[in-house]
């Protein structure tokens, strides 16, 4: 799906809770979707877009805010990865991480603010943090 321009984007996707429930496996299906490796072709495109595509192309679930997205953007992936490892690729820059919730399903959690006003002097100041990753 492609959009003309970031305002068509964000009409098409709103405002509220995306559960992306793409090619969800059936219920009692024991195989681990997030651990098989597979072909992605993902071209550049809004972070929230290359998301749903990822899902569907993974067969697993993807759970978000568009305000934790923003508008960032994704510089697309293609080729062999794990789900895990491409939505890892399509994050990759913009400050953003997700966790497992369940062996088939990601959920990419608000970020925290990268800056903030200091109370003492209203200027903005850096909030330094380790994710020992």
């Amino acid at each position: 799906m492609m959009f003309r321009d970031l305002s068509s984007w964000r009409r098409s996707v709103g405002p509220a809770l995306l559960a992306i429930a793409a090619a969800a496996p059936a219920p009692g299906d024991n195989s681990d979707v997030a651990a098989e490796s597979r072909h992605f072709q993902i071209g550049p495109q809004p972070l929230a877009s290359a998301l749903l595509a990822c899902a569907e192309q993974a067969g697993i679930q993807i759970a978000f805010r568009n305000e934790a997205l923003g508008n960032r953007w994704s510089s697309g992936i293609d080729g062999f990865y794990s789900p895990a490892q491409a939505v890892d690729a399509l994050l990759r820059e913009t400050g953003l991480r997700y966790e497992f919730s369940g062996k088939n399903t990601l959920v990419i959690p608000a970020a925290a603010p990268a800056r903030s006003a200091s109370p003492r002097t209203g200027k903005a100041e850096l909030n330094a943090s380790s994710h020992g990753e």
